[in-house]
């Protein structure tokens, strides 16, 4: 019998098994990192939220993110294309979805059989390649890839949506701040001021200075904008105007 002839059925079998459960343990990952990286950032954003880090540790924090995916991916996603690698994968993995695995019987049909190692006789050797390409030893079949894992990357996938979800409902505006901050530009984050009273003059000169007393109460920015609309009499009558000025917050 031409063993490396008849290995040829093997080793597209084998090609076929590693190649589908590598697809999905590779989707799987991917799921994983994506759902811990924004889990991460969610975390990130907590912490900034709080304490107001400053530029270099923002930057540093996204940095360190970044770098722990990157990590994660090179040592995850690395893919064999040698044959030997892929039925010693095939077949460690098959030790879980079968009844004692395969017992080494791939490994020695591919040894024998399409890497042309010749250790035993010519016909102990077609023997095992044989009974490796039976219907019931074909690898093609299992579901190799860790179901487990795939079930938890879906349910981290759906509670990361889920928090994204509620905070670009709540507050949307603080989501957009926040990736900006990630970078480390200095924009504030949305506070909740509520103004009880304002304090004006009840007229002013054009061109004059004028003090306006704000009394507020809850989260009080470092800097805030205030805008008024007043009353300026004209020849034809009365018409509007506004003015914008920069302040700090009085308490």
């Amino acid at each position: 019998m031409d063993a490396p002839l008849t290995s040829t059925l093997l080793t597209k079998r084998i090609e076929q098994a590693y190649t589908r459960t590598y697809r999905k343990e590779r989707n799987s990952i991917l799921g994983l990192l994506v759902a811990c990286t924004l889990l991460c950032f969610f975390g990130v954003y907590v912490l900034d939220r709080i304490t107001q880090f400053p530029a270099v540790i923002r930057i540093l924090m996204t940095v360190g993110v970044w770098g722990w995916l990157y990590r994660k991916q090179s040592r995850g996603l690395k893919k064999t294309n040698s044959l030997e690698d892929m039925v010693r994968d095939v077949e460690r993995r098959a030790q879980g979805k079968r009844p004692g695995g395969f017992h080494s019987l791939l490994v020695s049909a591919t040894e024998f059989g399409a890497l042309g190692r010749t250790p035993g006789s010519a016909e102990f050797r077609a023997r095992v390649v044989e009974k490796a390409q039976e219907s019931g030893n074909d690898p093609s079949t299992l579901t190799l890839h860790s179901q487990e894992a795939a079930h938890r990357t879906t349910k981290l996938l759906g509670v990361a949506a889920a928090i994204y979800v509620i905070w670009g409902v709540i507050s949307p505006a603080s989501m957009g701040i926040f990736f900006t901050r990630a970078v480390g530009l200095p924009v504030p984050y949305p506070t909740r001021t509520v103004i009880l009273d304002i304090v004006a003059p009840e007229s002013v000169g054009r061109f004059e200075d004028v003090s306006f007393l704000v009394k507020a109460d809850g989260v009080l920015p470092v800097q805030g904008t205030f805008r008024a609309k007043g009353i300026m009499p004209r020849k034809s009558g009365k018409a509007s105007s506004s003015c914008s000025t920069s302040s700090s917050p009085t308490e």
